[in-house]
């Protein structure tokens, strides 16, 4: 097995890590617990979303939805109800997602919070596991950007030792 050989980190960078990393409990606790039990998407990886056009209203309290869901940040207000198509880019790879626009929060004017519940379980699954991923991606991104350069591998088993407990269900 190949070694990675890595730049020596300075003593700084692996302070701005270390106060990053111990941040994230308290950040991802803070959204899910602000977002009652919603995983908020990483506004780094790219997400794209359609309405159904003309909107299909749905009465999300009258439907079999999950509790919880997903939160991405948008610049366009969405009307509660409408049933919407998301696809996560993630390294390549496109991820759609069917579900109904639970709360439109209006963050500034500008954008907006958007929670998304799912019907099915195979979608709420699939949800949950692709913000994982997303999840996981963003540490690795914020590691090199605190100068400490890990592998997507790397980055899977320390945040999943490390924060997956913390992950809505």
């Amino acid at each position: 097995m190949a070694t990675v050989k890595r730049p020596n980190v300075s003593a700084q960078a692996s302070e701005a890590w270390l106060a990053y990393s111990c941040r994230w409990v308290e950040d991802l606790a803070t959204e899910v617990c602000h977002f009652e039990g919603f995983i908020k998407h990483p506004r780094d990886i790219p997400l794209d979303f359609t309405i159904d056009n003309p909107p299909a209203y749905v009465a999300a309290n009258k439907l079999k939805v999950h509790e919880g869901g997903m939160v991405f940040e948008s610049s366009a207000s969405l009307p509660v109800g409408v049933r919407i198509h998301l696809t996560v880019n993630l390294k390549g790879n496109h991820f759609i997602l069917t579900g109904i626009v639970a709360h439109c929060i209006d963050i500034d004017g500008a954008r907006y919070h958007i929670g998304v519940q799912f019907e099915q379980d195979n979608e709420h699954h699939s949800m949950r596991m692709i913000e994982q991923a997303c999840h996981i991606e963003h540490y690795r991104k914020q590691a090199c950007q605190y100068g400490r350069p890990i592998t997507e591998d790397e980055a899977a088993r320390e945040w999943i030792s490390r924060f997956a407990a913390h992950f809505p269900r």
